[in-house]
Parts: structure tokens; C-alpha cells; sequence
């Protein structure tokens, strides 16, 4: 199978994207080009991008800095940096159906809306680096906070954004300093860069 894009990408990333089912491909190339100018910009120089891919395949930055998270949906795709701390990203259309089981397994994380329930449990979960693999029970809200604490101590400050494409961004770091993002759309509809 060949991949054909616009944007220049690396011998790497196509081969990452070419793992990927046909509808994931695009969006895949669209996140590494997103996060190798992110890279670019962040370490001030303009041809170099160290980005790598962890055993599972995520990307993560060569240099440790920044801490990077990517998620996609139909219509966007997300890029959060974050320095020092973990960071992690989740994006979903709100049109996305969340089955009964499913919400009464994220009843622990104490959002009212299901979708919110979802983005704010994998993004921490992404953060936290266990992915779905992050029991929902190991999570706690503090009070009427936006932030989050973890059986084993860590606490996450999460942020929701309604996007104009229709989707719900959710965005968890562990620190003061909110991490920065990086959001493309199909249509081009810019969008804010902060959480």
C-alpha cells in the first residue's frame, strides 16, 4: 500500500501510519507533521525534530522535553506540550454514543456528562501512561475542583474545551503551568491555543 500526502513526513511516521486502519492513516500523518513542528518551534531549531516512538507506539520527544499527547477525532487532531510534567489529551465528537456499561464504569470520575466523563478519564489515563489500562477506580475528584487525584498520590489539573467542529477536548497535566496546544481541523476552523 502506498501513502500519498502534501505535507513533507518522514520515512517513519508513513510507516507508522501505514500500520494503522485506512480511515486512521490521514489523520496519523497529520499528527506527526503537527508534532514535529511543535518540536521544531519548542527547541528552536528549524530542521531538527527529535521525535521517537515509545514500545506501544506513542510519540514522545528524543530529548525527554517537552512531554507531548496527541488524540484525533473525525474532524480534528490535537497536539498538547507540556514541560517538566505529563500531559495528556483526548478528543471526541459529541455525537459519540457512550453505552450504559460504560457510564455506570465511569460513575468514580463524578462528571455529569458521560462524554465528559470518557475525555476526562483518558486523559489522565494517557498522561498517567497506562492508557485504558488505569483502573477508573484509582480516580478521585477533590471537591468541585478541576483537579484529580490518583490512588498512588499524583494529582492532574483536567480542562474541557466545546470545539467548533462539534467535539469535546479534554486536557490533563500535573503541574501549574497549563501545557500548550497545537489543534487542526478538516475545515481550517482555527481554534485557541490554550486549555
Amino acid at each position: 500500500m502506498q501513502l500519498v500526502t502534501r505535507v513533507n513526513s518522514h520515512d517513519e511516521d508513513v510507516q507508522h501510519a501505514a500500520r494503522k486502519h485506512r480511515e486512521f492513516q490521514h489523520r496519523s500523518l497529520a499528527a506527526a507533521w503537527m508534532l514535529r513542528t511543535g518540536l521544531r518551534a519548542w527547541s528552536g531549531q528549524p530542521t531538527e525534530a527529535a521525535l521517537r516512538r515509545d514500545k506501544h507506539g506513542r510519540p514522545c520527544s528524543s530529548t525527554g522535553e517537552p512531554r507531548l499527547s496527541v488524540a484525533h477525532d473525525d474532524l480534528t487532531v490535537a497536539v498538547a506540550f507540556a514541560t517538566h510534567r505529563p500531559v495528556g489529551i483526548d478528543i471526541e465528537p459529541r455525537s459519540r454514543h457512550i453505552p450504559v456499561a460504560v457510564v455506570d464504569l465511569l460513575e468514580p470520575v463524578g462528571e455529569s456528562d458521560a462524554l465528559a466523563a470518557w475525555t476526562t478519564y483518558e486523559a489522565i489515563a494517557k498522561a498517567d501512561g497506562r492508557g485504558i489500562g488505569l483502573p477508573v477506580t484509582h480516580l478521585a475528584r477533590i471537591s468541585t475542583s478541576k483537579r484529580w487525584r490518583l490512588h498512588e498520590g499524583d494529582e492532574y489539573v483536567v480542562t474541557h474545551r466545546e470545539l467548533e467542529s462539534g467535539s469535546l477536548l479534554a486536557v490533563a497535566w500535573r503541574s501549574e503551568t497549563p501545557p500548550l496546544l497545537a489543534i487542526a481541523t478538516a475545515d481550517g476552523v482555527s481554534q485557541d491555543n490554550s486549555p
